[in-house]
């Protein structure tokens, strides 16, 4: 029923696995398998991958024990930033990644570039904020650094 009535409905099996499937495996503390939902995920994307679907990929493969897993949390953190190097949230998870893997003059050029592109409007110094308050553990950087 609920199928015909509303196809792209959450509460299908198939959508609930999506949404369910990589929380579950972290729940059990298997990384290796949310490594490998993650490489078929990446399969399926395509072309039509978004920053989004890297970013949630990176930011889950950080958290594993595996350091194997860490580098392909960087490798997808680039893959959101080159899809998206204006979000916060994005460019703070890949400066994270690349930091999680001893990258830190990486992870601090990548800051400095996302810095630099951010113009004097309220919404860039809004975005400033959230990138420095999220990254200044990271970096070693004072939070108050308000200019581009």
């Amino acid at each position: 029923h609920e199928r015909n009535r509303y196809p792209e409905s959450r509460l299908l099996p198939e959508r609930m696995k999506y949404s369910w499937e990589v929380d579950f495996l972290k729940a059990r503390g298997d990384w290796d398998s949310i490594y490998e939902v993650y490489q078929n995920r990446e399969k399926k994307w395509g072309d039509q991958a978004t920053a989004e679907h890297y970013l949630w990929a990176s930011i889950d493969l950080r958290q594993s024990d595996n350091k194997a897993h860490h580098e392909v949390a960087v490798e997808y953190g680039q893959k959101a930033y080159d899809l998206d190097n204006k979000t916060p949230f994005v460019v703070a998870n890949y400066v994270s990644a690349l930091a999680n893997v001893d990258k830190s003059d990486e992870a601090h050029r990548v800051a400095e570039e996302y810095r630099s592109g951010l113009s004097d409007s309220e919404v860039d110094k809004n975005n400033l904020e959230m990138f420095n308050r999220m990254t200044s553990s990271i970096l070693g950087v004072d939070e108050d650094v308000n200019s581009p």
